[in-house]
């Protein structure tokens, strides 16, 4: 089950075929903030800042999702790579299947749903299968993008979407900026029958490098100010 690294995200067409199922994570491989402020890597800015003042993991997660979730009103969205709706495109058009797995909380669906399809993103119809999650609340499928939430594994909800599959994939291949969450879903397919490829997305990894935590503070200063809005962040 090999996991490469790639820095475009065209070059996964060459592990596609017709009985391939692909799987693409959202945020620094199909999307990012246009900010320092509200990126992915802001997030960890705070999550490591609260585990400074004496908090667990799960303590830090809980007093950050709050701020991060909020500040996804606020900002603009990009695509990490400019022709990537038309790639996605033209894999419908080839008919290849597409799920988006995401480790964004479920308080935030509609705004992501809604910056997808600012910049033309879509997946494959999954509204069949949508009530088998959405019941119960620990996960969420909606517009072919599979909401599990920060804390949950995505593997494990991979994997219980496809069981539920009516047509059998004869082989996974999952994008994700990550290494995480490709060895989480890399473990739950083990024997499953299925071969697994995993993408570590790496294209945004300067942007995620060159964060600067003095400028994403100006830039939410700014937006508030901008939005007529006056908050204290701490």
């Amino acid at each position: 089950m090999p996991i490469f690294e790639k820095d475009s995200i065209r070059v996964v067409s060459e592990h596609l075929h017709s009985e391939t199922l692909l799987i693409l994570d959202l945020d620094n491989t199909l999307i990012e903030s246009s900010f320092h402020y509200g990126s992915y890597q802001w997030g960890g800015h705070l999550i490591r800042e609260a585990l400074k003042k004496g908090m667990n993991e799960d303590e830090a997660l809980d007093s950050i999702i709050p701020h991060w979730n909020k500040a996804q009103y606020e900002i603009e969205m990009r695509t990490i790579e400019e022709e990537i709706s038309d790639w996605l495109n033209l894999l419908h058009k080839q008919g290849v299947k597409m799920l988006a797995l995401t480790a964004r909380s479920l308080k935030i669906v509609q705004i992501t749903l809604s910056h997808l399809s600012n910049h033309g993103l879509k997946f494959s119809d999954w509204s069949a299968y949508e009530s088998l999650f959405n019941k119960n609340g620990g996960a969420h499928l909606e517009k072919g993008v599979l909401f599990v939430g920060p804390k949950n594994n995505k593997g494990k909800f991979l994997l219980d979407f496809i069981k539920h599959l009516k047509t059998p994939f004869k082989r996974i291949v999952f994008v994700d900026d990550q290494i995480s969450y490709l060895l989480q879903v890399e473990e739950s397919l083990q024997g499953s029958g299925m071969e697994y490829i995993g993408v570590r997305y790496s294209r945004a990894d300067q942007r995620v490098q060159s964060f600067c935590s003095i400028l994403a503070e100006k830039e939410r200063e700014q937006l508030m100010k901008d939005q007529g809005k006056s908050e204290t962040f701490s």
